[in-house]
């Protein structure tokens, strides 16, 4: 039995993993295959759900806003003066940017906006090929119909089978799951319960630490000789603080042993995709991107991932798992 080479197009013996004319190697493609052959992919797990496809909707309306507002300023300084706080003045311009950089990006080998490329879904035709530049185009404008519509137009792509929107259905559009083509190693991802408890928990560990260093920062106050500038200063020093101990707790834990007093006590720990401790300075990252998180709803990514990854765990490549 022989099979093709995909990359010189010659026969070859199908025992071979390396082709002997152009050196292709079969790896990727055979585990694809094997992957594809074992694992049986529903309906659902082809076609994007409405999770993803909100956060990838927030991560480019938020990403495009700050685009805006730069261009805006650029603007104002140097072309023309613009009230700042005219949101009719910085709306047409947010529109077309959004319609025109979208387009762009679902044409590019991406073959989504940005924050379809973050949460790993892309836009094809129906069949299943890259859309051009023009339908993405129109894609993108019949968006607005989405809003016209009260967000109904949105929330359709709820139902299955193909999970599309009113746009995706009036240009005959669809948004896909990616699939990998390289072999991921396979982990014991920690339960949304877990996750959820140990968060919990943390949060009344960081609550209790907090008043314990409010009472002695009252303590030594009200009772040993300090400067009258600490005294007049009071709350201040408290507030910066529980801003530090808000802020270094995940980080400071987290970067030694992966673990959390919460995640110690669900027996889970965080990690990198290797299954690595990471460092302060990952740790810290990730703990700023909660922002990030709560701004575009990435925290509600875990409902529609097999890792449970909020979106900061998918920018800092990091994942949670049983210890």
């Amino acid at each position: 039995m022989q099979k093709g080479c995909p990359k010189c197009g010659r026969m070859i013996d199908e025992n071979l993993t390396i082709c002997p004319y152009c050196n292709y190697d079969f790896k990727e493609i055979d585990e694809f295959l094997k992957k594809v052959n074992h694992e049986k992919f529903t309906e659902e797990e082809k076609y994007a759900g409405f999770i993803k496809r909100l956060v990838a909707g927030m991560i480019d309306i938020n990403a495009i806003l700050i685009i805006t507002y730069i261009i805006f300023l650029i603007i104002d300084k140097f072309l023309l003066n613009i009230e700042k706080t005219s949101i009719l003045a910085i709306a047409p311009l947010f529109i077309l940017l959004y319609i025109f950089l979208n387009a762009v990006m679902e044409r590019t080998s991406w073959h989504a906006s940005l924050g379809k490329h973050i949460v790993g879904i892309e836009v094809v035709d129906e069949y299943e090929n890259p859309i051009t530049f023009g339908e993405a185009l129109l894609r993108n404008i019949a968006k607005f119909l989405n809003v016209l519509t009260l967000g109904i137009g949105f929330l359709i792509c709820v139902a299955p089978p193909k999970q599309q929107t009113l746009s995706d259905k009036i240009t005959n559009t669809y948004v896909l799951n990616k699939i990998s083509f390289s072999e991921e190693k396979s982990h014991d991802y920690a339960s949304l319960l877990k996750r959820l408890l140990s968060f919990i928990i943390d949060i009344i560990v960081i609550f209790v630490i907090v008043k314990i260093t409010c009472y002695i920062c009252d303590y030594i106050v009200g009772n040993i000789p300090v400067p009258d500038i600490i005294k007049d200063n009071k709350n201040k020093i408290k507030t910066i603080l529980i801003i530090f101990i808000s802020i270094l707790y995940f980080p400071l834990y987290e970067s030694k042993r992966g673990k959390t007093t919460g995640k110690k006590y669900l027996k889970i720990k965080m990690t990198d995709q290797e299954e690595n401790t990471i460092t302060f300075l990952k740790a810290f990252i990730r703990e700023m991107l909660i922002i990030v998180d709560l701004m575009t709803f990435g925290f509600l990514l875990p409902f529609s991932s097999k890792k449970h990854q909020t979106l900061k765990d998918i920018l800092t490549k990091t994942i949670v798992i049983d210890d």
